[in-house]
């Protein structure tokens, strides 16, 4: 998943991020509706 713009992720971080924004991705998908994910 891409950075959100204007926001930094250091490179020393840059795994934990990845593997955050893909459980809260999967999270969303099977948890909320649409209008609910965008919020996250």
């Amino acid at each position: 998943m891409a950075k959100p713009a204007g926001k930094k992720v250091t490179l020393r971080m840059e795994g934990k991020f990845e593997e955050i924004t893909r459980l809260t991705n999967t999270f969303c998908s099977q948890h909320l509706n649409d209008e609910y994910a965008d919020m996250i």
